[in-house]
């Protein structure tokens, strides 16, 4: 739904468009009903922002294990606002 316009003339050829509420604007569409990825809408783009994190210890010891993996997936799904889309805990073999 877009917000109402005001519509002034300031000479014949020209026409202004001055938007009331322009953060009503950002509205989210789908492009691709089969595979459902959800792309954001402003007024003139579409995106898609995506991010990968990787979190890196020091040492190579095995200090994130399967119960803090589940306690940071809940707190950063709690605290941010976004969607988690995959989370996984990869272990490196020691030599």
């Amino acid at each position: 739904m877009l917000p109402p316009f005001r519509w002034y003339f300031k000479s014949k050829k020209f026409l202004i468009i001055f938007l009331n509420e322009i953060k009503n604007i950002t509205s989210k569409i789908y492009y691709n009903n089969a595979m459902n990825i959800e792309y954001d809408k402003n007024l003139h783009s579409v995106f898609l922002l995506q991010y990968h994190f990787i979190l890196v210890v020091k040492y190579r010891k095995k200090v994130i294990n399967n119960k803090i993996c589940d306690r940071l997936k809940v707190y950063l799904i709690a605290k941010g606002h976004f969607l988690l889309l995959s989370m996984k805990r990869l272990v490196q073999m020691e030599k």
